[in-house]
């Protein structure tokens, strides 16, 4: 068996999709465990900041979110290391929930949330800041950035029942840790080697 060189995004996705599935045939009752809730979160259950992060509301959601993320982060893992990796996934994913919570707190709106947008808004983040510190092993063409930028301003804003502010923490959140935690460097674009992304 080949050892893939990206496995904390296969464990992500595998776990996402067996959870879903599990809550289809446990229902709602198993869901409202898990999901973002403004009163219970800031009554103790912090944990939901992470348990959200593995539900999704239907099949749409979670094939969408997990599709972004096996494309996206399969080349970002490779890039930044399995440990590297995991801290961005899971802090923008946290960190994605905590800015939901804030708009909650200085909006009066009150929902529930969840799905792992957040966490996945964070790779894109790292990938696009991946690509412009032009670090080894990721060749993008980047005027294709502003097409990714406009996408998640879509889905975002104009689309129906998005999170829009876990969106933008996450993402955020994703470029600040992999500034940080990724070294650039001046890769040499024309010789064609690496990986291209079109998105």
């Amino acid at each position: 068996m080949t050892k893939t060189e990206s496995p904390v995004t296969v464990v992500i996705v595998l776990l996402n999709a067996v959870i879903f599935f599990v809550t289809l045939t446990a229902g709602e009752a198993l869901v409202s465990i898990g999901v973002m809730d403004y009163d219970l979160v800031l009554g103790g259950q912090f944990y939901r900041f992470v348990t959200a992060m593995f539900l999704h509301g239907s099949i749409d959601h979670l094939v969408g979110n997990m599709l972004l993320l096996f494309a996206m982060g399969e080349m970002v893992e490779k890039v930044c290391g399995s440990v590297k990796y995991a801290v961005i996934y899971f802090s923008a994913g946290i960190l994605g929930n905590a800015a939901s919570l804030f708009y909650e707190m200085i909006s009066g709106a009150r929902y529930s949330s969840l799905g792992a947008s957040g966490a996945v808004y964070g790779i894109l983040g790292a990938l696009i800041v991946l690509a412009l510190k032009r670090v080894s092993g990721i060749n993008i063409v980047r005027q294709r950035i502003p097409l990714a930028l406009i996408y998640c301003l879509y889905s975002s804003f104009i689309m129906p029942n998005i999170d829009f502010a876990a969106h933008i923490g996450g993402f955020i959140a994703g470029v600040i840790l992999t500034s940080l935690l990724v070294r650039g460097d001046n890769t040499d674009e024309e010789t064609g080697s690496g990986i291209y992304i079109y998105r």
